[in-house]
């Protein structure tokens, strides 16, 4: 296990209008900021180290679950908050042996094609979670006795206040039936195509976190580290060659305040790396970065969910007219189309992240949550 000593850390949409007028108010707004939604952002782990190695000392051994990741290429990640307590209160050594407490998580890469599954199959659990919004408005909508006024002349078509209360029934049973099935299969997901993903704080039900492995790109991405990291930043000749050299490993003099061994790397260029795009491991150990797939969920927003065979729909009925003083007037049974909105809406995904080596990682919060095989 790789020791550190860690530089100071950045802790940085006639009736679907009629219906959004009835549940806006009831169900809350959305979070915006400058038309972009928002999730809060605590930056609390670190990328400490990335091991691209194959441990043959594993082959034939009985090895625990938790010292598997060990075995095969892994990213370890800090919690910098069980660091902290332990170089404040004892020692890094005395914490994890001696007080059980550990700082320090081996999370294996997982591939692009791994990844590819993870989200076909998370949209599929979404694709689930759809018609199971769409069919517990039907089954509110159309329940006995339907939200028809006999005495109704066109156009008002059905009672609004008895269709808001279904409404209303609709939306606690999605929360109570439909969220909870909806992440059980995310989760779910996960737990076959990456067992040993990190969790920072729970997707569901608080809302904000992010479970997440680092990946490895199929192929190698060479031209994008000169084409990213050199001409588009270099000021000057000097700036340009020292760029280059972090390339190229040319002989380029720099002052000692140039440099962070423990940032992996030239200082000045670290946070840069974090615009790099996914490369394969044995790139992001020679570069100092690593790139991160994650699973988030972001609770502040509306989802929309019709069906043009599917509904959901409403029944109406109203008296038409047939001449100008109503008499005689007949019967008009109608379909309403009633589009099911849902705030707040769970929907697992997928953010790609890069961070620089000994720097922290970006949308997660809280305490992580490992599996057991780390």
């Amino acid at each position: 296990m790789l020791s550190v000593t860690l530089l100071p850390i950045r802790l940085d949409k006639p009736c679907l209008l009629f219906l959004l007028f009835l549940i806006v108010p009831v169900f809350g707004q959305a979070q915006f900021v400058n038309g972009v939604e928002t999730i809060q952002v605590n930056d609390v782990g670190i990328v400490s180290y990335i091991d691209n190695s194959i441990n043959p000392a594993c082959a034939g051994l009985a090895i625990q679950p938790n010292d598997l990741t060990s075995c095969f290429p892994h990213l370890e990640i800090i919690d910098m908050s069980q660091y902290e307590n332990c170089i404040t209160n004892s020692t890094l050594a005395k914490c994890r042996i001696e007080l059980g407490i550990d700082f320090e998580y081996l999370v294996p890469y997982i591939t692009e094609s791994i990844a590819e599954n993870i989200l076909f199959d998370i949209n599929k659990a979404y694709q689930d979670y759809s018609k199971d919004v769409i069919r517990i408005y039907n089954e509110e909508l159309n329940r006995l006795p339907l939200c028809i006024d006999p005495v109704a002349v066109c156009p008002k078509v059905f009672d609004e206040q008895c269709v808001l209360q279904r409404i209303t029934k609709a939306q606690s049973r999605i929360q109570t039936e439909a969220h909870p099935v909806y992440w059980a299969k995310v989760y779910q997901v996960i737990l076959l195509h990456s067992p040993a993903a990190l969790s920072y704080s729970v997707p569901y039900p608080l809302g904000e976190g992010m479970i997440f492995s680092p990946i490895t790109a199929n192929t190698p991405r060479l031209a994008q580290y000169y084409n990213k990291l050199v001409a588009p930043y270099a000021s000057n000749v000097i700036d340009y060659a020292r760029r280059l050299e972090w390339i190229a490993e040319l002989p380029v003099p720099y002052i000692p305040s140039e440099i962070s061994i423990d940032a992996g790397g030239i200082a000045a260029f670290e946070e840069d790396k974090r615009i790099l795009d996914m490369g394969t491991i044995v790139e992001q150990e020679r570069f100092g970065f690593a790139n991160l797939f994650g699973i988030y969920n972001n609770t502040q927003e509306f989802g929309y969910h019709f069906d043009v065979l599917a509904g959901p729909y409403v029944p109406g009925f109203c008296w038409a007219c047939t001449t100008p003083i109503c008499f005689p007037m007949i019967p008009t049974p109608s379909i309403i189309p009633i589009p099911a909105l849902v705030f707040p809406e769970p929907r697992a995904r997928p953010r790609y992240v890069s961070v620089p080596e000994g720097e922290s990682i970006p949308f997660i919060e809280g305490d992580p949550i490992p599996s057991p095989l780390n």
